[in-house]
């Protein structure tokens, strides 16, 4: 497994740290008491869905003591234990979206868009704060159960949520939305698509959601007929990515197009092209196309297929 790890999703933004999660430590509320109130405890904020980072240049995520969180919330505050690294426990918690943040931080901390800082990271911090987003964010949206209606409650160190309804007691765990996303290519050239939604001039690989009852290879094949008509062959696994935005994981792969004749299903895909690298070379520069950030799985599938042929680094394009 480590092996896979470092050939392949290991290189993708968010994906792969050496924090220890403990999860065997959850139901022991004494040993993560303990823990919580260690000098050594720090503490990862969210806010509206997004991460506090420090004003430095470059930018740095700011963790908290256990005492400045303390001035910050009410007793009684949850909190969700995300796991040690270098014998440094780490908690994740959510300040309420009334707060004004500038009261708090001043100018010397502000809350930021993971997606926007995320290439600024580096491995351990984009995997620990992308842990804390996704947990916060399903904290947030399931404080009510889906089965009868009650309020539900946090438990075994935030990873867990139980209802408050005795006649019900069901408990709720985290959701991960599994989506794959894929490189297509018909000889030398790569297809690049572009979603009515999107910012203007940006392009991408195709995506989209798992459904109940099919494969991960299987999905592939039917996103890429349904939204361009082509038919696949050689769909190969590359590498994943947890997307915490909200709540995904992002599954990788690469295949070949039996044909370059695509027909789009103009509600999913605005626009498609087939791009040799000489001519994505050329669009770059001329800012007709514009790809998506360079955390994201997606620009990684697009570079590496870039690279093959010697052509450096997309982003050493100018």
């Amino acid at each position: 497994m480590s092996g896979n790890r470092t050939s392949g999703s290991i290189k993708n933004m968010f994906s792969t740290g050496t924090l220890h999660r403990f999860s065997e430590s959850r139901l022991d509320e004494e040993h993560i008491h303990t823990i919580l109130t260690a000098p050594t405890a720090r503490f990862i904020p969210l806010w509206k869905n997004q991460n506090l980072f420090a004003i430095t240049d470059p930018l740095q995520p700011a963790f908290l003591s256990k005492e400045e969180t303390d001035r910050l919330l009410n007793e009684g505050a949850e909190f969700v234990f995300l796991g040690m690294l270098e014998e440094i426990p780490y908690f994740a918690f959510a300040l309420p979206d009334t707060i004004v943040t500038e009261e708090l931080f001043g100018d010397s901390r502000a809350f930021k868009d993971l997606r926007e800082t995320g290439a600024l990271l580096g491995q351990e911090e984009g995997n620990l704060l992308a842990y804390a987003r996704a947990m916060i964010h399903w904290h947030h949206t399931h404080q009510y159960c889906g089965r009868c209606g009650n309020k539900t409650i946090s438990i075994e160190a935030g990873h867990v949520r139980q209802c408050t309804n005795p006649a019900c007691d069901l408990k709720h765990f985290p959701r991960t939305d599994s989506a794959i996303i894929v490189r297509i290519t018909y000889q030398d050239r790569c297809l690049l698509v572009r979603q009515p939604i999107w910012p203007e001039g940006m392009y991408a690989t195709v995506a989209g959601f798992l459904e109940p009852g099919e494969s991960l290879e299987d999905a592939v094949a039917r996103e890429v007929k349904e939204e361009t008509g082509l038919t696949l062959t050689n769909i190969k696994y590359h590498s994943s990515q947890p997307w915490p935005f909200p709540a995904s994981i992002m599954v990788g792969f690469t295949a070949e197009a039996t044909s370059m004749e695509y027909t789009l299903d103009q509600r999913e895909i605005e626009k498609a092209c087939w791009l040799t690298r000489q001519e994505l070379i050329e669009k770059i520069k001329d800012k007709s196309i514009k790809l998506p950030r360079p955390v994201s799985i997606s620009y990684r599938l697009i570079d590496d297929w870039f690279r093959k042929k010697n052509k450096g680094k997309l982003s050493q394009i100018k």
